[in-house]
């Protein structure tokens, strides 16, 4: 099918090969797979879509991109196959992303095919979790998912299904983007929270450990190395990398991983941290 809907556009054309030089190595492999958010399945496939009401059009995203519908099984298995190739060749993790059910603007409600209540108890994302778990054990690949900062804070899901206890049973590794950009109501003591980026990384990561520990589901957060789009545009160098990552073992988390959409990673910064 993914070759069918235009979906298998490898950018690695030897891909076995990199898997092969990775591994020897002995560098940790994670696959980053995108979930919902398929503009390749939800045009050729328009019964599996995001759909406005009380038309046939496909709804699309201020970036033009279209969704799939999470209250459907079919999605999930399709999107649980997707890695079903690489995940024989050794990968060791995949890393779920956009794992969210897509919350529309007030003025443009959006038709799924399942009426959603305004309480966590609807959100179709444990389910699909189950499953991909289930996929994943056999091969001993573990599963992860990325999750917005304010989870870490908040008790309900925020009407996007993002509620990290129901989601902690089904997962490996939970892992909040705690870039401190996003935080745009800062959090409690930091209001202005680009200028606290250990507190922020520290504090969050903090509370989702404490939430998620019951399940075994270890917290390797995502970390920010790129400029500030939200407060003062400020460039975050070595020293703001560094607070955050030690703002992450000190919380007691596993790890972190580092996003930079232009992909040029601060040169100097990964060098190991003194710790507090």
């Amino acid at each position: 099918m993914a070759h069918e809907i235009g979906a298998a556009r490898p950018s690695a054309k030897d891909f076995d090969q990199v898997l092969a030089d990775l591994k020897a190595r002995d560098i940790y492999t994670i696959a980053r797979v995108v979930t919902f958010k398929d503009t390749p399945l939800a045009k050729s496939h328009p019964e599996l879509a995001v759909k406005i009401p009380g038309a046939a059009e496909i709804w699309q995203d201020r970036e033009n991109l279209s969704w799939s519908d999470p209250f459907l099984k079919p999605v999930w298995i399709i999107t649980c196959r997707w890695p079903l190739k690489p995940r024989k060749k050794g990968l060791m993790r995949f890393n779920l992303t956009t794992c969210v059910f897509r919350r529309p603007a007030r003025l443009a409600p959006l038709n799924f095919r399942k009426k959603s209540p305004k309480t966590c108890g609807w959100q179709p994302l444990p389910g699909f979790l189950s499953i991909a778990r289930g996929q994943l054990q056999p091969f001993g690949v573990k599963l992860a998912a990325d999750t917005f900062g304010y989870t870490c804070w908040r008790q309900d899901d925020t009407l996007i299904g993002q509620d990290i206890e129901r989601m902690g049973p089904y997962l490996d590794v939970l892992s909040p983007m705690l870039y401190p950009s996003t935080f745009g109501s800062g959090i409690p003591g930091h209001k202005f929270a680009i200028a606290y980026p250990y507190e922020v990384v520290y504090e969050s990561a903090k509370r989702a450990i404490e939430r998620v520990r019951q399940f075994g589901c270890q917290v390797r957060p995502w970390i920010q190395d790129f400029q500030d789009y939200r407060f003062d545009q400020r460039v975050y160098g070595k020293d703001e990398i560094q607070a955050q990552i030690r703002g992450c073992f000190d919380a007691g988390g596993t790890g972190f991983m580092v996003w930079d959409p232009r992909v040029k990673y601060t040169a100097g910064a990964y060098a190991p941290v003194n710790r507090r």
